[in-house]
């Protein structure tokens, strides 16, 4: 009897550690943005139009963040082989805006679920023409006359939208819609988590709007938590086109 009790003892210990080592089944991941250096100031644009309202002195936030950390980094998952039944149902619910304000967009960077609405609208007593890109391809164009004006779009697609105005040619914005839930933005201190991952083999991306983008392998995975940090130079990875006219050269060498 106890050698038949030690068995099961022993049997027992065993199934517990296979158990531990055992890939789980989801993960989570743990990112953070960090830049090579200390962010520098931002930048302030050269106003070409209605100064009265504007004003001369535009700043473009574009790189944010505490000491090193890159805050608005557009983190997201790309999966070789997810199988049809851990993919969430798309949701339609979902709503994100974009404001002028100050003759800028804001918020400037967000990202959200496939299908989800746009609204845009504005606090300036001037007119602003929000021109929404897909692919290079004209998602809407539209008029924001005064402050009584709102527009909704749905974000049909996945894939970025790129928003400029037409008449105010500093001003940018970008939304990026997904059809997975894999995707977070960076926080003041560069971080950003993505849980629930189906565990199997993935490519984390990074994006920002100046610093341009990176990716990494990995999975599957041995731990429930992986972290990961992506460190950029300082260099405006920007097309030309997109760049506004700066008062100073910008980034300072």
């Amino acid at each position: 009897m106890r050698l038949f009790q030690l068995y099961c003892a022993t049997w027992l210990t065993l199934a517990c550690v296979r158990q531990s080592q055992a890939e789980p089944n989801t993960c989570t991941i743990q990112c953070q943005v960090l830049l090579d250096r200390e962010i520098p100031g931002s930048p302030t644009v050269v106003v070409d139009k209605t100064p009265e309202v504007c004003g001369t002195n535009v700043t473009d936030a574009l790189l944010t963040g505490n000491g090193r950390a890159v805050k608005d980094a557009v983190i997201f998952l790309e999966f070789k082989d997810m199988p049809a039944s851990s993919r969430p149902p798309k949701t339609t619910n979902e709503s994100v805006f974009v404001r002028t304000e100050g003759c800028l967009f804001w918020p400037r960077i967000q990202a959200a679920r496939a299908g989800a609405t746009l609204l845009l609208n504005s606090k300036d007593p001037t007119p602003h023409n929000p021109h929404g890109w897909h692919r290079n391809i004209t998602a809407f164009n539209l008029t924001l006359l005064d402050p009584t004006m709102s527009f909704h779009r749905k974000l049909k697609m996945p894939g970025m939208y790129r928003i400029d105005c037409d008449t105010h040619k500093w001003m940018k914005a970008y939304v990026f819609a997904f059809d997975h839930p894999y995707f977070a933005l960076t926080d003041e201190n560069g971080r950003a988590s993505i849980t629930n991952v189906s565990n199997q083999r993935f490519t984390v991306n990074v994006w920002h709007e100046v610093l341009g983008e990176k990716r990494v392998e990995l999975g599957p995975m041995q731990t429930a938590v992986t972290n990961v940090v992506f460190v950029f130079p300082l260099e405006d990875k920007r097309k030309a086109d997109l760049k506004p006219v700066y008062s100073r050269e910008w980034p300072p060498r």
